[in-house]
């Protein structure tokens, strides 16, 4: 009998742990991971302690090595981004971005974890030097030597949200730190007042520069970043680092997949898109919150790997003998001493 082609888009928590899943449960299986990176694969959720020197270096800030799913039987491809869906045929056409070319990979069963890209600000000067985003691993390093720059003094860190990561970090290695939000407190969008003022005192305690209320409206400099434009007046900075969100990596699946206003994958209670054999985990879907009674966006590597083990269990069901349950979505988040 013919094995069963596996094809799994995105080698993060939700692809990694759907292809180890679907390899130790089945037999007759051929799994597939397409990684449009380099790397393979950084989690960008333990960014943090690598940059707070916490880890054994940021070549194991990682999933998994490509010989770990090679070993179990599964196969790996690197630097072979997806650029579209061909539901008709049951192909994915790809791009091996070292090279180029262009192929396209047949799948009898589809995972979509093509995951969220960082939201870049389309301001005039946002591709000065020293203009980073948080999120990846090429931004990991170079957050990394950014920090042991002793000619970096002061840093700006947009987004008072994840950016709080950013500004501890920073303030730790010695340099002068503001942190800009558009909100009025930071972390406002994801908690209460209760909440939010323990880490705004939190932050000013430790000389963390808050500057809320503001809108970010260019960056000026001569090659590299020397000023931040504002409705409230200009911030000089030597270093910005961006943190206002992320946008669903579903541009490449457009006119094949039902997708909502925002670029989300429309799911439904088994985890499947419109597509038939295409199913969806991870950043881009809304999965069901348990506590909230309704779907909602959970960026959450934890989230990804329920929703991984899921499909993998029900993949070769013609209707899943049960449905997603959901999730709670709890998260940690920590800042100094809070």
């Amino acid at each position: 009998m013919e094995k069963q082609k596996v094809v799994i888009v995105g080698a993060s928590h939700g692809g990694h742990e759907a292809a180890f899943e679907i390899l130790d449960r089945y037999k007759n299986v051929d799994v597939t991971v397409l990684e449009a990176g380099d790397f393979v694969s950084f989690m960008s959720c333990g960014m943090k302690l690598f940059l707070e020197g916490k880890t054994t270096g940021m070549d194991n800030v990682r999933n998994f090595k490509p010989e770990d799913l090679t070993k179990v039987g599964g196969k790996i491809f690197n630097n072979t981004k997806a650029t579209k869906l061909n539901p008709d045929k049951k192909t994915v056409t790809v791009t091996h971005t070292d090279s180029g070319k262009n192929e396209e990979i047949k799948y009898d069963k589809l995972i979509i974890s093509s995951g969220v890209n960082p939201a870049k600000l389309p301001l005039p000067g946002i591709d000065l030097k020293n203009v980073l985003l948080m999120r990846g691993y090429d931004w990991a390093k170079k957050i990394n030597d950014a920090q042991h720059d002793d000619s970096i003094k002061n840093v700006a860190v947009i987004g008072a949200g994840n950016g709080i990561a950013a500004a501890e970090v920073f303030e730790k290695a010695g340099k002068n730190v503001t942190l800009i939000d558009a909100g009025h407190k930071p972390l406002e969008n994801y908690l209460n007042d209760d909440f939010t003022d323990v880490f705004e005192k939190e932050l000013k305690k430790n000389n963390v520069k808050l500057a809320m209320d503001t809108k970010v409206e260019g960056f000026k400099g001569n090659g590299k970043v020397e000023t931040i434009t504002t409705n409230k007046g200009d911030i000089k900075t030597d270093l910005v680092i961006i943190a206002v969100g992320i946008t669903p990596n579903t541009d490449w699946i457009k006119g094949a997949v039902d997708l909502d206003k925002r670029g989300y994958i429309k799911t439904n209670d088994y985890l499947k898109t419109n597509v038939d054999d295409v199913f969806a985990i991870g950043d881009a879907i809304f999965p069901f919150n348990i506590p909230a009674n309704t779907k909602v966006p959970i960026p959450s590597a934890i989230a990804a790997r329920h929703e991984a083990q899921y499909v993998s269990e029900h993949l070769f069901e013609e209707k899943p003998s049960r449905p997603f349950k959901g999730i709670v979505g709890a998260q940690l988040l920590e800042v100094f001493n809070a």
